[in-house]
């Protein structure tokens, strides 16, 4: 009968499935999992909008990041996720926490917004992000920072 935990089989012209967050995502060989960033700063406030996979082959792209932001001179960070997938590689897991601490020790203080409500409940199940600084969009957290 085989294994009794069975991947779909490969679509016609498509790479192999990979799991992800226990969903299988199946992906052409050349439009990859890709996780971008951007960064937009005023003031004492950096938005940085993530796009894309957050999976363990995207955790250099993840770590430049974080360079990037600690490089710049602002006191609030916000980390959107509004455009990352709902699934997460669960060994990226350390990666965000480590982003995390490594931006606070700056110290800059941090908020995290958009993340996809099943993936926001997982991360926090599993202390990955604090309830405290989760919000639903860039306005709520930007609204927050008004009684900061």
């Amino acid at each position: 009968m085989g294994d009794p935990v069975a991947s779909p089989p490969p679509a016609l012209g498509l790479s192999r499935p990979r799991q992800i967050g226990g969903k299988f995502v199946t992906r052409k060989p050349d439009a990859g999992l890709e996780l971008r960033f951007f960064i937009a700063e005023q003031g004492p406030v950096q938005i940085v909008s993530l796009v894309g996979y957050l999976v363990r082959d995207n955790e250099p792209v993840l770590e430049r990041c974080v360079k990037e932001v600690i490089g710049r001179n602002a006191a609030w960070v916000i980390l959107n996720f509004r455009d990352v997938a709902p699934e997460v590689d669960r060994k990226l897991f350390r990666s965000l926490v480590q982003a995390q601490k490594m931006l606070r020790e700056k110290p800059k203080m941090v908020r995290i917004c958009g993340l996809h409500p099943d993936l926001a409940n997982q991360l926090m199940d599993q202390g990955v992000v604090r309830r405290e600084e989760l919000f639903g969009n860039v306005a709520e957290v930007l609204a927050s920072l008004k009684d900061a």
